[in-house]
Protein backbone atom coordinates (compact mmCIF):
# COMPACT_ATOMS: atom_id res chain seq x y z
CA UNK A 1 0.00 0.00 0.00
CA UNK A 2 2.63 2.59 0.81
CA UNK A 3 4.50 1.72 -2.30
CA UNK A 4 1.51 2.37 -4.05
CA UNK A 5 1.18 5.53 -2.56
CA UNK A 6 4.47 6.67 -3.26
CA UNK A 7 3.96 6.14 -6.85
CA UNK A 8 1.00 7.62 -6.99
CA UNK A 9 2.86 10.81 -5.15
CA UNK A 10 5.76 10.73 -7.50
CA UNK A 11 3.68 10.64 -10.57
CA UNK A 12 1.23 13.31 -9.72
CA UNK A 13 4.64 15.21 -8.10
CA UNK A 14 6.37 14.71 -11.38
CA UNK A 15 3.11 15.78 -13.58
CA UNK A 16 3.00 19.14 -12.08
CA UNK A 17 6.45 19.61 -11.93
CA UNK A 18 7.29 18.73 -15.49
CA UNK A 19 4.09 21.01 -16.69
CA UNK A 20 6.08 23.95 -14.58
CA UNK A 21 8.90 23.15 -15.71
CA UNK A 22 7.46 23.37 -20.06
CA UNK A 23 5.88 26.60 -19.14
CA UNK A 24 8.95 27.89 -18.37
CA UNK A 25 10.88 26.42 -21.09
CA UNK A 26 10.98 27.26 -24.52
CA UNK A 27 10.63 25.20 -27.79
CA UNK A 28 13.91 24.81 -27.96
CA UNK A 29 15.41 24.46 -24.43
CA UNK A 30 13.10 20.97 -24.23
CA UNK A 31 14.73 18.96 -26.83
CA UNK A 32 13.55 15.61 -27.74
CA UNK A 33 12.74 15.00 -24.11
CA UNK A 34 9.52 13.03 -23.36
CA UNK A 35 8.53 12.25 -19.74
CA UNK A 36 6.39 9.31 -21.08
CA UNK A 37 9.48 7.42 -22.11
CA UNK A 38 11.62 8.05 -18.58
CA UNK A 39 11.30 5.01 -15.99
CA UNK A 40 9.97 5.62 -12.67
CA UNK A 41 13.55 6.01 -11.41
CA UNK A 42 14.52 8.39 -14.18
CA UNK A 43 11.29 10.02 -13.42
CA UNK A 44 11.62 10.78 -9.44
CA UNK A 45 15.25 12.13 -9.66
CA UNK A 46 14.16 14.81 -12.56
CA UNK A 47 11.45 15.69 -9.73
CA UNK A 48 14.50 15.49 -6.86
CA UNK A 49 16.46 17.69 -9.40
CA UNK A 50 13.99 20.39 -9.78
CA UNK A 51 13.28 20.83 -6.34
CA UNK A 52 17.23 21.06 -5.95
CA UNK A 53 17.59 18.36 -3.43
CA UNK A 54 21.38 17.74 -2.69
CA UNK A 55 22.94 14.62 -4.54
CA UNK A 56 23.34 12.66 -1.40
CA UNK A 57 19.53 12.75 -0.42
CA UNK A 58 18.46 11.90 -4.51
CA UNK A 59 20.98 8.94 -4.35
CA UNK A 60 19.28 7.76 -0.95
CA UNK A 61 15.80 8.39 -2.08
CA UNK A 62 16.56 6.40 -5.31
CA UNK A 63 17.85 3.76 -3.43
CA UNK A 64 15.02 3.15 -0.65
CA UNK A 65 12.32 4.23 -4.22
CA UNK A 66 13.71 1.72 -6.14
CA UNK A 67 13.62 -1.49 -3.31
CA UNK A 68 10.04 -0.40 -2.87
CA UNK A 69 9.19 -0.66 -6.71
CA UNK A 70 11.47 -4.01 -7.09
CA UNK A 71 9.07 -5.40 -4.35
CA UNK A 72 5.96 -4.49 -5.84
CA UNK A 73 6.81 -6.20 -9.52
CA UNK A 74 7.61 -9.44 -7.33
CA UNK A 75 3.72 -8.83 -6.53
Amino acid sequence: MESTRLLAFSDAACNRCAGRESERMSEGDRGDVRFEAMTDSELLRAYLEMRERPPERIKLLLIHAEAIMEREEEL
